[in-house]
């Protein structure tokens, strides 16, 4: 925020008009007429008041902007008072979300790092009370409300309303998963007459899928031939046609079942089409990848899963909202990625959920994709 600069000037007298110079010399010369000197009294009188009028009115603009230009030093002055609040708060932001990514991905020094932040923080907090003039130990139970809070956040469960019917994932703190979505308790039943008859034949091939996905996960390892360097750098580099006679059987059966179910679902919970590319960056979290490992298939499958044996229920926007959530649950996860313009995003191919620093320091999240129209 600027500083709003110099306060409005005061106004001048505006002093006497030529009129009144005029009538003046007239109203006590002995010399005129009386009927000359009642003449210019009037003449003057009138002038005065009109003069007077004007001086009001500036006084009354002049108070209004003086007014304003306070309120706008207050706004300055509480915004510079309240800096060191704002940068200690971004700041304890940043690291409990570096502790919710370390333990999702089990890194003990990162988790140890962020921890450490986390408790600089707390200190500063304390300090920023106590100076205020907050009795030290009210000050430290502040302090470590607000790291409380911060992490009640990170770790809430997310929730979504479909039908009159409410979805929740909780988030497990001590390893920052976020578990399978399900009728939150004392939730009502969805009502199926939200789908669209476009919406039930794409739940008709989403159950189609089932066995694509069985075969995936048991007789192909859940997709893991499409963490193979090899296979992936032929079918991101060949042509159409040639990639296809490039890449491994395995490799193509994989991809071809994901690909079913991933239309199907996009269709399903979205109405809109959506092309390779795109379905994949919105479907980062569900689908295999090059390096992910063992421990990321499984967790890929069981995402699938989640989604699939619920679409059923899960449709329409809410749908959309909760596949959505999954994902930036899954990108999330992952350690943020610094940006200097938006136009990165699209240049490093980063999907939707992923967390990126901007170059003053802020934490954004990647916005999900557009949907094509069908």
């Amino acid at each position: 925020m600027a500083h709003p600069g110099e306060p409005p000037p005061r106004p001048k007298p505006l002093g006497l008009s030529p009129i009144q110079k005029y009538w003046q010399p007239y109203i006590d010369n002995p010399s005129v007429s009386p009927a000359l000197r009642k003449r210019a009294e009037r003449e003057y009188g009138t002038e005065e008041i009109f003069r007077k009028s004007l001086e009001s009115a500036q006084q009354n603009d002049y108070v209004d902007q003086r007014e304003r230009y306070q309120k706008k030093i207050d706004e300055y002055d509480k915004f510079q008072r309240e800096k060191p609040a704002r940068q200690l708060d971004a700041q304890i932001k940043r690291s409990t979300l570096e502790e919710f990514q370390a333990k999702a991905e089990r890194r003990p020094v990162d988790l140890a790092k962020a921890q450490a932040d986390l408790e600089e923080s707390r200190l500063k907090v304390e300090e920023m009370y106590y100076k205020r003039g907050v009795p030290r130990e009210q000050a430290r139970q502040q302090a470590d409300l607000a790291i409380a809070e911060a992490r009640r956040k990170v770790n809430a469960p997310t929730e979504h309303v479909i039908g009159g019917a409410v979805y929740r994932a909780p988030v497990d703190p001590a390893t920052g998963e976020t578990g399978s979505y399900a009728l939150a308790p004392g939730s009502p039943p969805p009502d199926p007459k939200n789908r669209t008859a476009e919406q039930d034949k794409a739940l008709e091939f989403v159950i189609r899928t089932k066995p694509d996905l069985d075969k995936v996960e048991k007789q192909y390892g859940n997709g893991k031939a499409m963490t193979y360097f090899k296979d992936d750098v032929l079918a991101s580099r060949l042509p159409f046609g040639l990639d296809n006679k490039a890449v491994s059987a395995e490799y193509r059966a994989v991809k071809q079942a994901m690909m079913n179910w991933g239309t199907a679902y996009m269709t399903h919970v979205s109405g809109a089409s959506y092309g390779e590319k795109e379905m994949m960056r919105t479907l980062s979290g569900f689908m295999p990848a090059y390096g992910d490992t063992d421990e990321d298939l499984a967790a890929k499958a069981q995402r699938r899963r989640v989604v699939t044996d619920g679409a059923a229920q899960i449709s329409g926007p809410g749908g959309m909202a909760i596949l959505e959530q999954m994902n930036r649950d899954y990108e999330g996860g992952r350690p943020p990625v610094k940006i200097q313009t938006r136009e990165d995003i699209d240049k490093m191919e980063l999907n939707p959920g992923r967390h990126v620093i901007l170059p003053n320091g802020d934490i954004r999240v990647v916005p999900p994709q557009k949907k094509k129209s069908p």
